[in-house]
């Protein structure tokens, strides 16, 4: 049988021949976890603890605030910019939003020129029209 769900060690304790690990649940156990942590009291279990990356649910649990130092992302490409002299930023568009306004500007004119365009009934030329 086995339970799995994440926990924080409280507690480590060794006094004599004991050694008392207090755990506390972080989050919300399964009722399949529960259950089968309940069946094991009593018994002799394999323990393996693992110190994982923290998942963004850690993360809102948790409410110390995190620094920046407390995050592992790797380097990576900047956005370009420019600054003008009366202080706004100018940011230059990426190839897809290039490929996007001009999709954009296609569809715009294409529609633009159907409307522009109107359809003229045509007579039939054997029809005979009628005097006033």
């Amino acid at each position: 049988m086995k339970s799995t769900f994440r926990a924080e060690v409280k507690k480590f304790n060794t006094s004599g021949k004991k050694r008392v690990i207090e755990l506390e649940v972080v989050g919300k156990m399964s009722t399949q976890a529960i259950l089968n942590t309940d069946a094991l009291t009593g018994s002799i279990v394999e323990v393996v603890l693992d110190d994982n990356q923290m998942t963004i649910d850690e993360v809102e649990d948790q409410t110390e605030q995190m620094t920046i130092d407390d995050t592992n992302e790797e380097d990576h490409e900047g956005v370009e910019y420019t600054v003008e002299p009366d202080g706004t930023v100018g940011v230059e568009p990426s190839d897809a939003d290039r490929v996007a306004q001009e999709f954009e500007a296609a569809k715009q004119a294409a529609e633009k020129s159907e409307e522009e365009t109107e359809t003229i009934p045509q007579s039939d030329a054997n029809e005979q029209l009628e005097p006033f």
